[in-house]
């Protein structure tokens, strides 16, 4: 009776120890917030991406200049908020604890940017041929025996170009 329980109670622990741990291995992530601000007139600044270097993580701040960035693994990470038309900033040494939200404010300093040009180029496709007065197309016996047509003239109407001449002309 002792063995049976003593193993039951083995289970138990087992089960228990394969539901819970990957429960709190999930659970130990971290928040980060904060808005980001205009340096100069102290106006918040929308659309400005929140990255985490080295990762795909990352947020955009809405119209009022606020970043949410949730289930962040624990650690030191470097933070960097960018924007066409503004300088980047960059925050390293942010620590990540465990079910606390940590805010990050950043001021932007506009600035001006130039955009790099890149060249497009195409080779030329004339609209019309050079010398090419019509159109022609080739029907086969199969094509004309798949089309959901009883004769010819219904054969004719489904070709592009074909227009029937009705038979009072006056």
């Amino acid at each position: 009776m002792q063995q049976a329980w003593t193993r039951w109670l083995t289970r138990a622990l087992l089960l228990a120890a394969f539901v819970l741990v990957p429960t709190l291995a999930r659970a130990q992530t971290g928040k980060l917030t904060g808005v980001v601000t205009d340096a100069q007139s102290g106006q918040p600044v929308d659309g400005v991406q929140i990255l985490i270097r080295g990762t795909g993580i990352g947020s955009l701040t809405d119209e009022n200049g606020r970043y949410f960035i949730l289930n962040l693994p624990v650690g030191e990470v470097t933070l960097i908020a960018r924007r066409i038309g503004f300088q980047t900033v960059g925050r390293s040494n942010v620590q990540v604890v465990i079910d606390v939200t940590r805010t990050v404010d950043f001021q932007l300093t506009a600035t001006a940017q130039i955009l790099e040009e890149i060249p497009v180029t195409a080779a030329f496709a004339p609209l019309v041929e050079p010398g090419v007065t019509g159109s022609h197309t080739t029907l086969t016996s199969a094509d004309i025996e798949a089309l959901p047509v009883v004769g010819i003239g219904g054969v004719l109407q489904l070709q592009q170009g074909y227009f029937q001449v009705p038979e009072n002309t006056d």
